[in-house]
C-alpha cells in the first residue's frame, strides 16, 4: 500500500501539472500532460480506495490529518 508521504509527493506532483496546463494547453501538443495527469488520478484513486477498504475492515474512519479535506481548518 502507498505510504501517506508518497501519496502527498504524488498529490504536490498534480498539482504542478494542473499549474502547467494553461501554458501546455495553448500549445499544439498536449497529450502527454493529460496522460501524466491520468496516470497520477489513477495511481492516487487506486491508494485511496486501498486506505478506504483498510479503514473499513477495521472498522474505524479514516485518520484526520495531512489527508483532511482542502477546505477543513488547519
Amino acid at each position: 500500500m502507498m505510504t501517506w508521504e508518497n501519496m502527498q509527493e504524488r498529490l504536490v506532483r498534480l498539482s504542478v501539472l494542473a499549474e502547467e496546463l494553461g501554458t501546455v494547453a495553448a500549445g499544439p501538443v498536449t497529450t502527454w500532460l493529460y496522460r501524466e495527469i491520468e496516470t497520477e488520478c489513477a495511481l492516487l484513486a487506486t491508494a485511496a480506495g486501498e486506505y478506504i477498504d483498510e479503514c473499513e475492515r477495521l472498522d474505524r474512519p479514516p485518520a484526520a490529518g495531512p489527508l483532511r479535506g482542502a477546505g477543513d481548518a488547519a
